[in-house]
């Protein structure tokens, strides 16, 4: 009777005992997975502090380029180097050039909108850019001249005879740099003279002279010919609108990390079951 008493605790002890392990194994599951989610959530505002750091360095070297740029093309305009090393460092500064047009052989970028800010026209007006060669009256070099704009029924050099002007002439003008050809463009119409970007480089080599090119200013633009001035420079800023989104991201991940641990597995809980 005693021993099989005795065997009904045995066995009772030993029921408890396999609750309290998976009871223990349980809860040792639980706050190992609870112990993970809270590191992987404390990696977020960790990462995102470092992004929101990084495009604040990012909007003083935006604000710097912007400052180089509005002093460049505000500056008194210099000689034009001929030198290729000294290209790169040249562009968007305003040069004086003399010398004379090549007129024969001048080719049309575009279509292009004009610029709004010319003349007070509006940028709904679409035409194309004139590029002419132009000699140099000291080295004899030719390089390029966007003379400006002319809308697509003026593309004839016919129909703007006045604006041809002959001869040596004076003009002032800003250095540009080529662009990459865009995705889903044509290819430039060459027999045509039509280019549909600006490869300063192909441009350059079709008619013989240096791949340089420059903007001719508002002021150049002669009466009856293409209106000048159709430099844009707009550089986007919006580091500032990034940093408050990194650094808003990191203090609200920061914030549920803070809770997550003061209150473990509340926030990763499914519920009462019903």
């Amino acid at each position: 009777m005693h021993a099989r008493k005795s065997g009904s605790i045995l066995l009772f002890g030993l029921r408890r005992l396999s609750c309290l392990q998976r009871s223990f194994f349980s809860v040792a599951q639980s706050e190992s997975k609870s112990s993970f989610k809270s590191n992987l959530l404390l990696a977020i505002p960790i990462v995102t502090f470092g992004l929101g750091t990084w495009q604040v360095y990012r909007l003083q070297w935006k604000k710097n380029l912007i400052k180089e740029l509005e002093t460049k093309t505000s500056s008194p305009p210099v000689e034009l180097p001929l030198d290729p090393d000294q290209q790169e460092s040249m562009i968007y500064r305003r040069v004086k050039i003399n010398g004379e047009f090549d007129h024969a052989n001048e080719m049309y970028l575009g279509p292009r909108a004009i610029n709004k800010d010319v003349q007070g026209l509006g940028s709904n007006q679409v035409g194309f850019q004139v590029i002419t060669p132009f000699k140099l009256a000291e080295s004899g070099e030719k390089i390029l001249v966007n003379r400006g704009w002319v809308p697509k029924s003026r593309i004839s050099p016919t129909s703007r005879k006045a604006g041809q002007v002959d001869g040596l002439i004076e003009m002032t003008g800003i250095v540009r740099k080529g662009e990459k050809k865009p995705a889903f463009v044509n290819a430039s119409e060459i027999e045509k003279s039509r280019w549909h970007f600006l490869d300063v480089a192909s441009m350059a080599s079709a008619v013989g002279a240096l791949p340089i090119i420059v903007d001719s200013d508002a002021q150049s633009s002669v009466e009856g010919g293409p209106i000048g001035g159709q430099t844009r420079i707009a550089l986007r800023n919006e580091h500032l609108q990034y940093i408050i989104t990194w650094y808003g991201l990191s203090a609200a991940t920061l914030y549920m990390f803070y809770q997550l641990r003061r209150r473990p597995g509340a926030m990763f809980s499914r519920g009462p079951k019903s």
